[in-house]
């Protein structure tokens, strides 16, 4: 006897919802070509608020590059998809340097609009950078390995 085809569960149908599984090929590439795109001139836009960022004022520099990040994220996820863009991100060798960028663009967005503290706006843009190369470099082939040498080549420097 065969059993009966089972109903999806909530979490089934959320996930199937998220996914953009009923998006097409090509819905796709629009997507990520849309969200690319505004992500680069969001963080491109922001170096021209680097004078305001050196002058104490970190809040337009900072928006612009925390936002221009996530639009970045949401780009990828467009193409491979959110459900594997997270399984990606949670993979044991990029989780550290994933939850470190996602952190630190909520931590950069949560001293702008809540703290209102420029020192640790700024501490928050720099930790974000650095989480960028990170979280960047563990997704090509010895990618850490060659990051973790290079920080040592530059520590002869300094």
């Amino acid at each position: 006897a065969s059993t009966p085809p089972r109903s999806a569960t909530r979490r089934e149908r959320f996930c199937a919802l998220i996914c953009c599984s009923s998006m097409s090929y090509t819905q796709r590439v629009l997507g990520f070509v849309f969200c690319f795109a505004a992500g680069l001139v969001l963080c491109f836009s922001s170096l021209l608020s680097l004078s305001t960022l050196l002058l104490g004022n970190p809040v337009p520099f900072a928006v612009k590059y925390t936002l221009g990040n996530a639009l970045s994220i949401g780009a990828a996820s467009f193409l491979i998809g959110p459900g594997a863009m997270c399984k990606n991100m949670c993979a044991r060798d990029r989780r550290a340097s994933s939850l470190l960028y996602i952190c630190s663009l909520a931590a950069t967005l949560t001293c702008i609009f809540y703290v209102h503290s420029h020192i640790l706006t700024f501490f928050s843009i720099l930790v974000q950078f650095g989480a960028m190369i990170w979280c960047v470099s563990s997704y090509i082939p010895f990618g850490p390995s060659l990051l973790r040498r290079s920080m040592g080549v530059t520590r002869l420097f300094f």
